[in-house]
């Protein structure tokens, strides 16, 4: 498997745990999200990368993909997937 392999199906999985989202409107207004995952912690994930709510509710495949060249260390997606073995 090839690293651009690798992080598709990282991203893949991330995808996956983000659709388990169960959003939760409390009394006052609050909303929360909480997660069935199973490969990555997302609602801590977003926590660490300071998301609002409209950014957790945009679940797709680019997003995902985007956080997951975070997670690593580039800026965007296109970085990673352009990055030398090396980087």
């Amino acid at each position: 498997m090839s690293n651009l392999e690798f992080f598709k199906n990282e991203a893949k999985k991330f995808l996956k745990d983000w659709r388990t989202q169960i959003k939760t409107v409390e009394s006052d207004g609050f909303i929360s999200y909480h997660y069935d995952w199973k490969f990555y912690d997302v609602g801590d994930l977003f926590f660490y990368f300071e998301l609002d709510d409209k950014d957790e509710q945009n679940c797709n495949l680019g997003h995902a993909q985007h956080y997951i060249s975070q997670m690593v260390g580039f800026k965007k997606w296109d970085e990673l997937i352009h990055a030398s073995d090396i980087e």
